[in-house]
């Protein structure tokens, strides 16, 4: 009976193998680590923007009037409970953790703008003629951009002169 071992070439060749067969493994998961991070990015970023639009959308829907002008929008929000007011949705560049813009709510009676959505690139207001529908469109921003749009009834419009009357002039210039 022999007892015969593996010689050094042997060893090496093994070694050689599994260094290659390791190198291959590794290649690979860190590539689908980086196409899982893109694709989280990309979900994420798709979330930031539908989030966005449903929360403009949920104000406007109880506007009664709309002034869009282009990266801002003031409306008159009825609110049958009571509690009426302007309110102001604007893109605000710079500013601690906006990257590039973040998009900033205030309401009139409190006067004080807070931070809806950060990685905001670009957001767009525009109506129609009779100013009842307000097309909203939201680009985000966090590595590639994502861009959506929505178009809202506005559905207290056709409240009458008298709900008019009672929501005044907006503040000028944006001001409150």
């Amino acid at each position: 009976m022999s007892k015969r071992g593996y010689t050094l070439v042997e060893i090496m060749i093994a070694c050689a193998l599994t260094a290659v067969f390791s190198t291959a493994v590794l290649g690979v998961m860190l590539n689908s680590r980086t196409f899982w991070d893109k694709g989280q990015n990309k979900i994420a970023e798709q979330e930031e923007a539908r989030r966005i639009i449903d929360t403009i959308s949920g104000d406007l829907r109880q506007a009664l009037s709309a002034i869009p002008a282009s990266n801002e929008i003031i409306f008159y929000k009825v609110d049958f409970a009571g509690g009426n007011n302007w309110i102001d949705y604007r893109l605000s560049s710079g500013g601690a953790g906006c990257n590039p813009n973040c998009l900033e709510r205030r309401v009139y009676e409190t006067g004080d703008y807070s931070v809806i959505a950060r990685h905001v690139q670009d957001i767009f207001f525009d109506n129609n003629a009779n100013g009842s529908m307000v097309n909203i469109t939201v680009t985000t921003y966090s590595g590639k951009n994502f861009t959506i749009s929505s178009e809202v009834a506005l559905r207290n419009f056709d409240l009458g002169s008298g709900a008019a009357e009672e929501a005044g002039d907006p503040p000028a210039g944006g001001d409150f």
